[in-house]
Parts: structure tokens; sequence; C-alpha cells
């Protein structure tokens, strides 16, 4: 049980890292497309950097948590106040910091934003919805990707040799 926060935070780390991957769509910038479905390229780099950003923190976080855990119950209850603090902290700043770096881009307000965040993590919006249109959207390129890759791997198998 000490070791559950510990856990829990690379769990956080995993699940934004996984979406760094070729290929994949950032995390924040499936949160981002939520109310924003467009976005501008500067604002898609920016996305990743900041999914990078998150998946690093956990990973920090993770190293604290496990490293106090050593250090008894009073030290793991500062650090879980730590650890709210701090994502409070880089969930709030980063709103304000990207104001500043894109200063002609409108963004959702704070509690908007807590909003799209809290429907990405919930999963799969119901059909209609504009997470879920974003992600079916998403979905469907993949799958076209994958499915133009086996076509032209089975054209070139019954090409004859030249």
């Amino acid at each position: 049980m000490a070791y559950l926060p510990t856990v829990v935070l690379l769990w956080l780390a995993f699940f934004f890292g996984r979406t760094l991957r070729q290929g994949a769509m950032p995390l924040i910038e499936r949160i981002a497309r939520c109310g924003k479905p467009a976005l501008s390229a500067p604002l898609c780099r920016y996305t990743r950097r900041l999914t990078a950003l998150w998946s690093a923190y956990f990973v920090l976080a993770a190293l604290v948590s496990a490293g106090v855990n050593v250090l008894g119950v009073r030290a793991w209850a500062a650090l879980n106040a730590v650890v709210w603090a701090g994502t409070l902290l880089l969930f709030v700043g980063e709103h304000s910091v990207r104001k500043r770096l894109f200063p002609d881009e409108q963004f959702p307000g704070l509690l908007q934003q807590v909003r799209d965040t809290w429907s990405i993590w919930r999963g799969p919006a119901p059909a209609g919805a504009k997470a879920g249109a974003i992600a079916a959207v998403h979905a469907d390129t993949r799958a076209d990707t994958r499915a133009d890759t086996r076509a032209d791997a089975r054209a070139a198998e019954n090409t004859p040799p030249r």
C-alpha cells in the first residue's frame, strides 16, 4: 500500500508518455482539440512538448515518492501535498504561460479546460460529441494509413519483377 502513489504516478507517466510515440496524437493535443478542433502547427508542437513535460513530471514525482517511502508516513503525507501542489501549479501555470506564448490564439477558460481534460480521461465520448468525433477521425486516419500500407504491400507482392 505504501507504494501505491508511486505506482499511480508511474501509470500517469506511462498514460501521457505512450501518446508521444510516432503517429499517435499527444494526450494534451487531444484535450486541446476538444475546444479547438483545428490547431496550428506551433500549437501542435507545443502540446507535444507539454505532454512530454507532464510525463517527465510524473516520473520525477514517482521517483521522489519511492524515495520518501523509506522515510515513513509523515514524510509521505508531506510528499502527497507537494505532488498535488505541483500538479495544480503546473496545470494553472501552464494555462497562463500558454496565453503569453500564443497571444493571438483564443483558449477556453480554466474551468472549461478542466471539463475537456475530464472528458478525455473518462474515455470515449458518446457519438456526436466533439471529443468522440476527434478521436474517431484520428482512429479512422490511422486505420486508413494501415489499410493503405497493407494494400501497397499486396500490390508489391503481385507486381512482376522488372
